[in-house]
């Protein structure tokens, strides 16, 4: 039976940003990948509040932000109830990923739409799948089965596999045909004939070079920067490709012996991140494998990549040039930001980019420039906002602003508590009259039977009745029984207490003097970032630069630069004491590398990141008051700017080679330009396949394959006189039966056609045997052959030939013959 195929894009169409795509198999909705971009927009995820209801699965392929950073928000803030599957290094490296941005971000502007709790119950729920495991959907989406395949682009990077009955579907964005040094090369070539593919183009137009090419180039610059005096920014991302450039750089500082240059890699998250790569070695390519077989290390333990975490730890390394790798890597915000404002003025500096951003961010502006050489003298506008704590009449102010809304919060509940305490009053008296009530009521009862007058009982009722009758004596609200429930009366601290005993300061004399304040008080501009040329290029440098940018903004929040420079001097001559002794470890330790608790729990656990806190202190102090500010500054761009390709993905020309060898039925194109995307449209439909489609957002295509097939049932005893051959993935039999439909059914049943004149017929032969594979197979019964014209001979008596389907054996009838026959014969499925 066909099945009922749609494709829905819901962003990533015709663009180079985050992706998110919907795939409905009958009425099973699939989410392939839930991106965002750095700027959070929510405008850019409505589009799912009409779908969020009917997706029942999340397939998750690579751990970036452009695949996996909507997780969060989706779970928390839409709620997302469908299940989540991943490989273990997309799910424990999209975390790290996530946490990393969010600190980042939180650096820059307020952030509310998601938290570090909200990540971690987010990638709680993820199910984990090994690469080649078969998955088998069950309820709703019964006869589904998921397999993850390796995409080669990222640790745990996966190209989906989705099968139901005859359809076979293949998801595949950001795929890599060639081997990298960390991982093996995609698995996309390997699947034949798949009913639809769903790919990218946005390396389509891309011209790779070869590996051996960019690595000189990329040793090049770096070698050259260095021995000029200069220092190298490499902005990277948080853990995907950046693993394959710190191999590559450790391997060139063990190689050339630049000891005396710092190689560093800093993000808030980069430790975390080589620890889970340690531990995920399983999921790396042979090289790895081999390396640590080898050299009885893991690979990436490495020698001289220093982490840094915080800028207390850059600091202390040693004075000169360094090559810094750090996140992120659009420039947009983050550690790399900070690390460009010091770079960019310095004519000896290089910063490397290796990876694009989406068009529109500050990597993809420089880089459709590059290379830009440091005698350009480029002059660029800038946006610089930075999270500061308050301080002075700010603070003051804003602390009067917390007194008076705490006041304010006081007397509410102090009123509300009064409210309660009328009600406990009014009921204490309606239950003193119902009682008084009771009471002449009785008196009533008792002068009547007793006939003694008012005067002698001494209560004159109509007249004490007129009397109290404004007490409300008869307002009686118990119904049904006269019980009271009791309110206490009390606030926060306690019994009531009398307000007057304790006065309080007039609100509105605290309002006018903030307005007082506010009229008398200067705004503070916008802090200085700390200046990180002292700690990247050496001591002279440092000294002649101190009268730069930063010192135009404003005063600078943090230590003052005379102290910086008496800090680093003092850092310096310790780290050079400590390096005698072992060095800085790799995680910027001073115990000899010694492994931590931390490092130990993750090499035995992987999934330890995944579900627990991170424990790391936050470079900020969330209980005190901060402010977020923004100014915009103008910068000279005196630094020399390159790009180097190592993004891991394949170029348009691994595409033209590969795709046709897979022959897909129908191919979608998604995620690239529209240059690219309608260059790649064109190549499949002259190479692949007339069935091509280019959705763009939103629009919902039909790509169902309508096979000629429908649903049947076997009556019981004509099912077990077949016979089924096994071809391939299949049983297939050859039947003569004939079509019943049931009158408590709507499938229809075959059953046995039974008939006085059965027919011969002839066997048919299923499958496509190529004569070098029976080149092959005939070597392994000890029959050699050769090749002559097309052809393959046997002891120059036997000839064997193909043209189109038809195999044709010619020569002698002898025993070598009936043998050859018999091999042949075995390569197909015979009905």
């Amino acid at each position: 039976m066909s099945c009922f195929i749609h494709f829905t894009p819901l962003y990533g169409s015709y663009s180079e940003g985050p992706i998110c795509y919907l795939l409905d198999i009958d009425d099973f909705t699939i989410m392939l990948d839930c991106g965002w971009s750095e700027e959070f927009d929510t405008e850019d995820l409505s589009v799912l509040n009409s779908y969020i209801n009917k997706i029942d699965l999340v397939l998750l392929s690579h751990s970036d932000l452009a695949h996996i950073g909507a997780l969060p928000y989706l779970i928390c803030k839409l709620g997302l109830k469908a299940p989540v599957y991943s490989t273990l290094p997309v799910a424990l490296m999209g975390k790290l990923t996530l946490e990393e941005v969010l600190i980042s971000v939180l650096q820059e502007r307020a952030f509310d739409l998601f938290t570090f709790e909200d990540i971690l119950q987010a990638f709680k729920q993820i199910n984990l799948l090994k690469f080649s495991q078969q998955f088998d959907l069950t309820e709703h989406g019964a006869a589904i089965t998921i397999t993850p395949l390796a995409a080669g682009h990222s640790l745990g990077g996966s190209i989906w596999f989705i099968k139901k009955e005859a359809e076979r579907i293949i998801y595949a964005v950001d795929w890599n045909h060639a081997r990298d040094r960390h991982l093996s090369s995609s698995m996309l070539s390997q699947i034949k004939k798949p009913s639809l593919l769903i790919t990218d183009s946005r390396n389509f137009l891309i011209a790779n070079k070869k590996r051996n090419q960019r690595d000189r180039d990329l040793s090049g610059s770096v070698t050259q920067t260095l021995k000029n005096g200069g220092s190298v920014l490499m902005p990277t991302d948080v853990s995907n490709r950046v693993l394959e450039l710190l191999l590559f750089l450790e391997t060139l500082w063990e190689n050339q012996q630049y000891e005396k240059f710092s190689l560093v890699f800093v993000g808030y998250r980069s430790r975390n991140v080589l620890l889970s790569a340690q531990s995920m070695i399983e999921w790396m390519g042979s090289g790895i494998t081999k390396m640590f077989d080898s050299n009885q290390r893991n690979p990436f333990d490495f020698k001289h990549v220093k982490i840094c975490t915080t800028l207390k730890q850059f600091e202390k390394l040693p004075l000169g040039p360094k090559v810094i790798c750090c996140t992120l890597n659009s420039l947009e915000y983050g550690w790399s930001r900070d690390f460009f404002l010091s770079f960019c003025e310095k004519s000896l500096n290089l910063v490397l980019f290796t990876s694009r951003d989406v068009p529109g961010s500050f990597n993809r502006f420089l880089i459709d420039q590059s290379p830009i050489s440091s005698s350009s003298h480029k002059q660029i506008k800038l946006k610089v906002r930075q999270r500061v704590e308050l301080e002075g009449a700010e603070l003051e102010q804003y602390l009067l602003e917390e007194k008076i809304l705490k006041q304010q919060e006081e007397n509410a509940n102090k009123a509300m508590d009064f409210e309660y305490a009328g009600e406990y009053q009014d009921v204490k008296d309606e239950e003193e009259a119902f009682i008084k009530l009771k009471e002449i009521e009785e008196e009533e009862r008792v002068q009547e039977k007793t006939l003694i007058s008012d005067e002698v009982l001494g209560t004159d009722i109509l007249t004490w009745y007129k009397k109290n009758q404004n007490n409300n004596l008869r307002r009686v609200h118990f119904a049904m029984f006269p019980n009271v429930s009791e309110y206490m009366v009390s606030d926060q601290y306690g019994e009531i207490i009398n307000n007057s005993e304790f006065p309080t300061s007039n609100l509105d004399d605290d309002i006018s003097q903030i307005k007082n304040k506010n009229e008398n008080t200067c705004i503070l501009t916008l802090p200085l970032r700390k200046d990180l040329n002292r700690y990247i290029n050496d001591e002279k440098n440092s000294e002649s630069n101190e009268d730069d940018k930063f010192n135009e903004m404003g005063t600078n929040q943090g230590t003052s630069s005379g102290n910086n420079n008496n800090t680093s001097s003092d850092n310096n001559a310790g780290g050079m004491e400590i390096e005698k002794k072992g060095g800085i470890g790799m995680f910027g330790l001073f115990d000899d590398r010694s492994r931590t608790l931390e490092q130990q729990k993750i090499n035995q656990d992987p999934e330890y990141v995944l579900k627990s806190k991170i424990q790391d202190d936050l470079p900020f102090d969330n209980d005190k008051p901060i402010k977020y500010v923004e100014k915009e500054i103008y910068i000279e761009l005196n630094c020399e700017v390159k790009y180097i390709d190592i993004e891991g993905r394949s170029d348009g020309e691994a595409i033209r080679n590969i795709l046709p060898k897979i022959e897909p039925r129908n191919v979608i194109i998604i995620h690239g330009s529209k240059k690219s995307t309608t260059s790649f449209r064109d190549f499949c439909l002259r190479k692949i396949t007339p069935h091509v489609y280019n959705p763009k957002n939103e629009q919902k295509i039909d790509v169902s394959t309508y096979e000629k097939m429908i649903q049947v049932q076997f009556q019981d005893e004509f099912l077990q006189g077949i016979k089924f051959k096994k071809t391939g993935e299949y049983g297939i039999s050859y039947m003569d039966s004939m079509v019943e439909l049931p009158q408590n059914s709507n499938i229809p049943t075959l059953v046995h056609r039974e008939s006085d004149n059965e027919e011969a017929r002839d066997p048919i032969f299923l499958g496509n045997m190529q004569l070098p594979i029976l080149k092959k197979k005939l070597l392994e019964q000890s029959i050699d052959s050769q090749w002559v014209e097309g052809s393959l001979i046997f002891k120059g008596v036997i000839a064997i030939k193909k043209k189109d389907k038809e195999i044709t054996i010619e020569g002698d009838v002898s025993e070598d013959n009936y043998k050859i026959r018999e091999i042949i014969y075995s390569q197909y499925g015979i009905i």
